[in-house]
C-alpha cells in the first residue's frame, strides 16, 4: 500500500536510502464496542540503520475502505458501529522510504448497558414506598431491561421482582439492599446495587377539632383529635392552645374561659408523638370567641290593689360575661293585649304602670329584655293579677280571703271570684314566722303567734292532713287559737275566723 521508495532530485549516485524497521502493530483495546476508543500500538520502536529520524504513517479502513480522514494512531468511537471490522497499516519512515508494513484488524462487539441506580426517599419511613430509580445507559440505544431484585437485612426476597416495594413490607431499622441487573438483545451489562435503612414513621394526627363550634368568653373549649401510627406504637397527642396565632402556653384538652375575650380566634394545634417522632403539626379551628349576650334578669312585682302602681322589679340584674353595660328594655301586656298607654319610671324607664290605668281582676304582665349593645338576652318576665284587700301573692301562690262562715266547698268559687283558679292539686306549703306576718298584715291582721299561744294564728292544712280530715287539703285559715270550729266544714261567725284559699292564675 506504501511505496518503497521515494523519488529524489539526486540522480548521480542515486541508490535507494536503507528503509528502517519497526516491530508488529496491534489494536488497543482488542475486544473493542461503540463506547471504545480505537488505538494502533506498534510492540517495539522503529529503527533507522541511516539514523535518520523516525515517523509512522497510519492507514485506516472499515470493512475494507479506506477512512481517508483518520490519520492518526486513534479512532474516536463516535466513527464506531457494532459489526464492523476495523483495520489498519502502519510503516515507518525517515522521509525517504518505507519500512516494512505491519497491520491488525479488530470486530466492534455490542457494548453492554449499564445503570445508574439509587433508592428514593433516601431516608424512608415505615410509611414510605422504597422505589428504584435507575438511569439507563446503551451506547448502541438498544432497548434494555432490568431484572430487579431485593433483600432486607442481607436477606434475599425472591417474591420481591418490581422496581417498587410497598410500605407495608417494611419495618423500621430493616437495611434494604436492591440490585439492577441491565441487558440488551446482545447480553448483559454490570449489576448496580444500593441500599437504605427504615426510619420510624412518625405518627399521623386525624379528624382534629375544636367543640363547640360558636364560643362566647364563658364557654369552655375542647379539643379533640385521634392519630394514627405505621408501627402501631403506642401515641400520645399534645394540644398547644393559639390565640390569633399566638400560642397563649396553656396545653391539654380545655381551654378555660379565662384565657379568652371577645373577639379573639382560638385555635387548638395537635401534635403527636410515638415515643421516637413528632408528628406534622395539625390545626383546628380558628374559632371565633362571639360577644356574649347578658343573662335575663330577676323580675319581682308584687301584688296590689287597683290603688298602688305596679312595679316590676329588677330584683337580681343581668350578668354580661364580657362585662360590657347593661340597659333593660321594658314592655307590657294587660290581659293579654300589648299595653300602648304610658308608663312610669321607679328604678328604670318603663318599669312601673300607674295605678289610675289599673283595674281589679286584670292581669299585667311585665317582659324585659337585657342587652349589652350588641346582643339581648332572652326575655324574662312577671305577672300579677290586681286584686282587692282580699288577695295576696306569697310563696308562689294567690291567697284570697273568704269571707267569715264560708264552706271548704267555695275554694273554687272564690278564687274565680278575683280571676283566678282554685289549686288544682294539694298544696304543701313550709310555714314560717315572716310568711305568717306579711299575710296578716295584708289581710289586715293586728297580729301574728303560733299554735302554742292562745293569739291569733294563721293555719295551713297541708296534704294529707287530718283535721278535719280531707276537708281543707290545700287552704289557710285565721282563728284564735282554741276557738269554736265547726268539725262539719263551716267556719265560725267570729271576724277572725275567715277562711283564706291557696289560687293560682
Amino acid at each position: 500500500m506504501f511505496a518503497r521508495c521515494l523519488p529524489t532530485l539526486l540522480l548521480v549516485l542515486a541508490a535507494c536510502n536503507t528503509a528502517p524497521t519497526a516491530g508488529e502493530v496491534t489494536i488497543d483495546p482488542r475486544f473493542p464496542d461503540t463506547r471504545s476508543e480505537l488505538r494502533a500500538r506498534v510492540s517495539e520502536d522503529a529503527i533507522d540503520p541511516d539514523g535518520d529520524p523516525v515517523d509512522y504513517l497510519y492507514e485506516w479502513r472499515v470493512d475494507g475502505e479506506l477512512v481517508a480522514d483518520v490519520t492518526t494512531d486513534t479512532v474516536p468511537p463516535d466513527l464506531t458501529e457494532r459489526g464492523q471490522v476495523w483495520s489498519v497499516g502502519v510503516v515507518a519512515s525517515d522521509g525517504k522510504v518505507f519500512g516494512p508494513e505491519f497491520s491488525a484488524e479488530v470486530t466492534i462487539g455490542n457494548a453492554p448497558p449499564t445503570v445508574g441506580l439509587s433508592i428514593t426517599p433516601e431516608q424512608p419511613r415505615g410509611d414510605d414506598d422504597l422505589q428504584a430509580q435507575v438511569v439507563y445507559q446503551d451506547a448502541d440505544d438498544d432497548i434494555v431491561e432490568v431484572e430487579w431484585s431485593w433483600s432486607v437485612n442481607g436477606v434475599e426476597r425472591t417474591e420481591l421482582t418490581d422496581r417498587r416495594v410497598p410500605a407495608s413490607e417494611t419495618r423500621r431499622g430493616e437495611v434494604w439492599e436492591v440490585t439492577a441487573r441491565p441487558s440488551d438483545e446482545f447480553g448483559s451489562g454490570p449489576s448496580s446495587t444500593a441500599s437504605v435503612t427504615i426510619y420510624n414513621a412518625p405518627p399521623v394526627v386525624v379528624l382534629p377539632a375544636i367543640t363547640p363550634e360558636f364560643a362566647h368568653t364563658d364557654t369552655t373549649l375542647t379539643a379533640s383529635a385521634s392519630a394514627t401510627d405505621e408501627e402501631g406504637d403506642p401515641v400520645g397527642i399534645t394540644v398547644h392552645w393559639v390565640r390569633d396565632g399566638v400560642d397563649l402556653g396553656q396545653t391539654g384538652p380545655t381551654l378555660d374561659p379565662s384565657f379568652t375575650a371577645k373577639g379573639d380566634r382560638i385555635s387548638a394545634r395537635f401534635v403527636a408523638n410515638d415515643g421516637f417522632d413528632d408528628s406534622e403539626p395539625d390545626t383546628a379551628g380558628p374559632v371565633a370567641i362571639l360577644n356574649s349576650p347578658p343573662t335575663p334578669p330577676t323580675l319581682r312585682i308584687e301584688p296590689g290593689t287597683e290603688e298602688d302602681d305596679i312595679w316590676c322589679e329588677v330584683a337580681a340584674p343581668s350578668f354580661d360575661a364580657d362585662g360590657d353595660a347593661i340597659s333593660y328594655t321594658f314592655s307590657w301586656t294587660v290581659d293579654g293585649a300589648a299595653w300602648t298607654g304610658s308608663t312610669g319610671t321607679t328604678a328604670f324607664i318603663g318599669d312601673t304602670i300607674i295605678a289610675e290605668d289599673t283595674a281589679q281582676g286584670q292581669e299585667w304582665v311585665c317582659t324585659v329584655t337585657a342587652s349589652d349593645g350588641d346582643t339581648a338576652s332572652e326575655p324574662a318576665t312577671a305577672e300579677v293579677r290586681v286584686g282587692g284587700g282580699n288577695v295576696s301573692f306569697r310563696a308562689g301562690y294567690y291567697f284570697v280571703k273568704a269571707d267569715h262562715a264560708a264552706y271548704a266547698s267555695e275554694h273554687a268559687t272564690v278564687c274565680s271570684s278575683v280571676g283566678l283558679s282554685a289549686t288544682a292539686s294539694r298544696v304543701t306549703l313550709t310555714w314560717n314566722s315572716a310568711l305568717l306576718s306579711d299575710l296578716a298584715r295584708d289581710f289586715g291582721h293586728t297580729s301574728v303567734g303560733d299554735v302554742n299561744n292562745s293569739a291569733q294564728c294563721m293555719w295551713c292544712y297541708e296534704t294529707g292532713s287530718s283535721y278535719p280530715t280531707g276537708n281543707f287539703e290545700g287552704s289557710c285559715e285565721t282563728h284564735n287559737f282554741g276557738s269554736y270550729y265547726d268539725n262539719y266544714g263551716r267556719w265560725g261567725s267570729y271576724a277572725n275566723q275567715r277562711p283564706v284559699f291557696t289560687c293560682t292564675r
